[in-house]
């Protein structure tokens, strides 16, 4: 048995196999992580344009200020235009300013009288107007390769004309789920039974965080079953989650299975509470973890183990769980010798510990926004202590 910090340790050193590369349409670049570094071709904008509604003007030494109104400005507009000392144009947000302006000036602030422009006070000088290269200048650079793409990035390259972007293939997930007693059909429970919720809990997490699950295998309790499933994921998939049957029980044949198939223990067991019995390993450069079944522990050793390996697949420069540091609402006492990750609520910069932390328990994990750490050699915070939160959801 390890610790935490040994463990996710190991993750973020191991010698992996990342994804390859490959071409996709800018549009559907969302999560993926850039192979290549990209940068700006081009100053952005390429033009001085107008950032309010208003009036450009060539400022006149009259005072109050009197500008004739020789044209308009929309934005998109292809004309050339110069306007000459006491000259002004009606102009547009976004518009291009023309050659001669010293100024614009907002429309609130002007007055039009027998077609004429009169404004009190002499504005300062470029006064609303956006410089060439002011958003973006040619050849800086945007995005390192390992940045993750979002909507604003995305936004960033189409703004440049971007159409293609090179980046790092996802990884194939399979979701494996053990245990005689699940029931995946909609139907009255017999004693015994429980409905299986981790398949689609794991995936939701999964998919919210850009990662597709290639598929879902539901196995029984049964040696030749799960030895023969587990052997045909380690051929299809990048990485396999196992979901139940890694305990130490009669009915447990994870691990048995994952030793004959010769998969390579990194680690097995850590400690912490919930999800001591967690399996993570790999054979040709394919990897599993193996879960523990109860629904708490499942995931919250997604959130801290798995999420992050997985970006580390794709060569995510950033690939840990976003932490913040707040303060306890409540003392803390653990007496379990291992570290726990306990559910919490985020209420401005401090947190409240939540009920229904039990491994067993999913209502926790549906009202918290953060996983709470406490190091196993901590026993005792009082209230106004400040932890480590990793961030969830």
């Amino acid at each position: 048995m390890i610790g935490v910090e040994e463990a996710r340790k190991i993750l973020k050193n191991l010698d992996l196999k990342c994804t390859k590369t490959q071409k996709i349409p800018l549009e559907d670049g969302l999560g993926f992580t850039l192979a290549k570094e990209i940068f700006c071709s081009f100053n952005l904008p390429p033009f001085e344009q107008s950032i309010m509604d208003g009036f450009a003007v060539n400022e006149s030494p009259k005072t109050p200020l009197t500008f004739e109104i020789i044209d308009e400005i929309q934005a998109g507009s292809t004309r050339s235009l110069k306007l000459k000392e006491g000259q002004a144009a009606h102009i547009y947000t976004g518009a291009p300013v023309p050659d001669g302006t010293k100024a614009i000036v907002m429309q609130e602030h002007a007055t039009i009288v027998n077609k004429k422009l009169i404004i009190q006070k002499s504005p300062k000088p470029r006064q609303h107007i956006r410089a060439i290269g002011s958003d973006l200048k040619k050849g800086q650079l945007l995005f390192h390769a390992g940045s993750e793409m979002n909507a604003s990035s995305i936004g960033v390259l189409k703004s440049i004309g971007v159409t293609n972007i090179e980046v790092y293939t996802k990884p194939i997930v399979n979701i494996v789920v053990t245990g005689d007693e699940l029931v995946t059909e909609e139907r009255p429970l017999k004693k015994g039974e429980i409905y299986e919720s981790n398949a689609i809990v794991l995936k939701s997490v999964l998919e919210k965080n850009n990662i597709e699950v290639n598929k879902i295998v539901f196995v029984k309790d049964n040696f030749e079953s799960t030895l023969d499933v587990l052997s045909q994921s380690l051929k299809t998939a990048n990485l396999t989650l196992v979901s139940g049957g890694i305990s130490v029980g009669a009915y447990d044949y994870v691990y048995e299975s994952l030793k004959q198939l010769k998969v390579k223990t990194f680690f097995y067991k850590v400690r912490q509470k919930p999800g001591k019995p967690l399996f993570f390993g790999g054979r040709d450069k394919r990897y599993i973890f193996a879960l523990p079944g109860n629904p708490g522990s499942a995931l919250t050793c997604l959130y801290i183990y798995t999420l992050p390996f997985l970006k580390r697949m794709q060569k995510n420069s950033v690939f840990e769980l976003p932490s913040i540091q707040l303060e306890l609402l409540d003392d803390v006492h653990n007496k379990s010798g291992r570290a726990l990750f306990l559910k919490g609520k985020r209420k401005n910069l401090q947190v409240r510990i939540l009920e229904h932390q039990s491994s067993s328990k999913l209502m926790g994990f549906a009202l918290a926004d953060v996983l709470v750490f406490i190091p196993e050699y901590v026993i005792d915070l009082a209230v106004g202590s400040s932890v480590k939160c990793y961030m969830i959801h």
